[in-house]
């Protein structure tokens, strides 16, 4: 949310509806509306609320909406094509290979593609904010660049040109509105209402034209924002000892110093000189902002023993030197990450020796990275001390690996939606090692590198292994997962059987499990027809690291049987489409932070805005390892629960994209099997924010389920139970 004297930017509800079609059709008397701000009814607004990605409106302190935009995934053709026929054209190539192919076809554009463009599908100012208008289009902006920190341009589809002069009424209306649009801002102004101090003397227009391809007029006007224009990226470099004017206020406020305490200690962190440890900042405006540490002194055999390292990334243990990124003459992402031994691990954790259980659970401790959600006074002048000792002593010797560790990371929370800027550069800095690791306390909240805005992380949790109970969760980066280079495309039933092989091999029961799955997949993509499902196939270095399989369907059962609403009004969201149902998910675990997005990109194909998933026996493992951090669950109604659901079902749309639940890894634990301890734990598993990830009920009695109306008879794949023996040797 952006706040000034003036007026609040937000996300727009329904609730907004009303006041949203009055601003628009008020704006028609004016003449300041034209094909792509055409007057709308309230049917069209609650669609653009509930379906496109972002919807923004500014509202006043007395609670009058003066700005509304929204932002959608695809361009519309009805709006960006006056006609007919040539819509019916360019409707057949978007669906065909995506928008973004049809874009760079047709403009010199090679950047523009779905994961990482948004379009501005609807503006419109009130008469009371008509001089500040360009302010308030440059915030808009700046908040979906802060919302979701993977979008790197806004584009604005035109039928007509806006940036040159012309006699037709409908380029003479939008030019009113352009005037706003292509205002010329400083290049790197955070807002226009939050401008920092500094000189800056470059300036740009807001949106600028993009070039048509040699030789070609395409069907319509393509104008582009860049993120670097609005929200610029933070400078990475190494760390200097000039630095430490900057980050000793920023340790103090984060608790790694006491307040008392000078840049002794920290100017010795940025003066090391040891080749394992590298330690880098992130400025603004020539003002450090955030500092990372990192070392390649990390004990690889000890957190093996604790957590499903090696067994799904097997090459973790081998220092190979500096990697060449893979190319399609050289498939060896699935070799480097097993995604069966990933499903195979989460499948074991129901069969665990219970005996053996937390017997561990000390263990770990000297792995742990500091951030400010787990810091203290010490930290920082313990790292200090632990750098000057390495350097006078033999350093500790572990086995060969492929592998360095995060030890120290702070960001001013300003700037925390940038956190994941910092990754690449950290593996540039370590060019012969490609796994980044770092872990924190289940007790503490995730750092903003964990937990970026809009679901944009590049780690990935690694599972413990069943036996073992830690204290600290271990997430995982890779250098191959840290480049945004995945791709969805649709699949073809001809290709299905090597795609299921690339991914899971050829003697896996789950290879032939999926084959047999995949048989009846449609060979021609088509967004509506009354039953068959569709295949789409990721891909990532020209190779493929896995697949989804989406099925036609009604959606009107899962509305009537369960609380849709909560997210999204059901009735703006029917008939548009009936590619609904996710059968499973299935990707490589190195591009496991990809989820959220693949999701995406698979709605936009499908052309639908939300998507279901049944977690119907016999339970996938392979796609509950990834969805269950990207869905949401979907609370029954009572009055249905035991007629008719059968399995739990999960749920995700598009302003869930944006807004992913906040895992909390701590063990919470119940005593007693009682109403009303069964009742807290279905709220933690319902709560719209937070995904709890470690409950444990302690039931002497056991669990009464007189229907047992979900979970039915798989209730067994849900929850391990202990038997009074084993609970004692816990």
């Amino acid at each position: 949310m952006s706040t000034s004297s003036q007026s609040t930017l937000r996300r727009a509800t329904i609730a907004d509806v009303p006041q949203v079609v009055d601003l628009i059709n008020s704006r028609k008397k004016t003449g300041a509306d034209a094909r792509l701000f055409l007057p709308a009814s309230a049917s069209q607004i609650g669609w653009e609320i509930e379906a496109n990605l972002i919807t923004l409106v500014s509202e006043t302190a007395d609670g009058e909406l003066v700005a509304y935009s929204t932002f959608a995934t695809a361009p519309n053709t009805e709006r960006v094509c006056l006609d007919p026929t040539e819509r019916a054209h360019l409707d057949r190539a978007f669906r065909g290979n995506g928008w973004d192919s049809h874009v760079r076809s047709q403009f010199k554009a090679p950047l523009l593609q779905r994961s990482s463009t948004v379009f501005l599908e609807r503006i419109c100012f009130s008469s009371k904010v008509e001089s500040s208008a360009s302010i308030v289009a440059i915030d808009c902006l700046a908040m979906v660049f802060a919302l979701a920190p993977r979008i790197q341009y806004i584009a604005l589809a035109s039928p007509v040109a806006l940036h040159s002069v012309s006699t037709d009424l409908a380029a003479t209306k939008l030019s009113q509105i352009w005037v706003h649009l292509s205002s010329s801002i400083q290049v790197g102004a955070p807002s226009a209402r939050g401008s920092q101090s500094g000189q800056i003397k470059e300036r740009r227009p807001m949106f600028e034209p993009a070039l048509a391809a040699d030789s070609l007029v395409p069907p319509y006007f393509l104008y582009v924002s860049s993120r670097k224009t609005i929200s610029p990226p933070l400078i990475v470099r190494k760390a200097r000892v000039e630095d430490c004017d900057d980050l000793v206020p920023l340790f103090k406020r984060h608790n790694m110093l006491p307040p008392d305490a000078g840049d002794y200690h920290v100017s010795e962190i940025l003066e090391n000189k040891q080749e394992d440890v590298v330690s880098l900042v992130a400025e603004h405006r020539g003002i450090a902002v955030a500092f990372l540490s990192a070392s390649k002194s990390v004990d690889v055999d000890g957190l093996c023993e604790h957590f499903a390292l090696q067994d799904i990334f097997p090459d973790i243990i081998q220092q190979r030197g500096e990697t060449p990124l893979p190319t399609d003459q050289d498939p060896r992402l699935n070799n480097v990450a097993s995604i069966r031994a990933s499903a195979e691990n989460l499948a074991a954790a129901p069969e665990i020796n219970q005996d053996n259980a937390g017997a561990l659970a000390d263990d770990g401790e000297r792995h742990l990275t500091y951030s400010a959600e787990t810091a203290h006074e010490e930290v920082i002048s313990n790292l200090a001390n632990d750098l000057r000792s390495s350097a006078h002593h033999p350093k500790q010797t572990f086995a060969e690996h492929n592998a360095f560790a995060i030890h120290l990371f702070c960001i001013d929370e300003q700037y925390s939606l940038h956190s994941t800027e910092l990754i690449k550069p950290l593996f540039d800095a370590f060019p012969g090692r490609n796994y980044c690791l770092l872990s924190q306390p289940t007790v503490a909240p995730e750092m903003p590198l964990l937990r970026a805005p809009g679901g944009d992380s590049l780690f990935t949790r690694v599972s413990p292994k069943p036996e073992c109970q830690p204290r600290h969760c271990l997430y995982l980066a890779h250098r191959f997962g840290s480049l945004d280079r995945v791709r969805v495309r649709f699949g073809r039933k001809s290709e299905s059987e090597r795609v299921v092989t690339a991914c899971l091999g050829t003697e896996s029961s789950m290879s032939a499990s999926w084959c047999n799955r995949l048989e009846d997949v449609d060979d021609e993509f088509e967004p509506v027809r009354p039953e068959g499902a569709s295949f789409f196939v990721i891909e990532s270095f020209q190779q493929i690291i896995g697949f989804a399989v989406v099925r036609h369907e009604d959606p009107q059962p899962y509305c009537k049987q369960f609380d849709v609403n909560r997210w999204v009004d059901c009735q703006y969201l029917m008939g548009r489409g009936n590619l609904f149902v996710l059968e499973g998910l299935v990707i490589n675990p190195l591009f496991e932070g990809h989820a959220r997005w693949v999701l995406q990109d698979v709605m936009i194909l499908c052309e639908v805005p939300m998507l279901f998933y049944e977690c119907a026996a016999p339970i996938d493992h392979l796609s509950i390892k990834v969805l269950r951090e990207q869905l949401v669950p979907l609370r029954p109604f009572p009055h249905v629960m035991s007629e008719t659901c059968q399995c739990p079902v999960w749920f995700i749309c598009n302003s869930l994209l944006l807004e992913p639940r906040v895992p909390i890894n701590d063990r919470l634990v119940f005593v007693g099997g009682s109403d009303c301890n069964v009742s807290a734990i279905e709220e933690l598993v319902f709560n719209d924010h937070y995904r709890f990830t470690n409950l444990l009920l302690v039931s002497p009695e056991g669990l009464y389920f007189p229907n047992p109306p979900i979970m039915s008879r798989d209730v067994s794949n849900w929850y391990v139970s202990f038997s009074p023996k084993k609970w004692g040797g816990t």
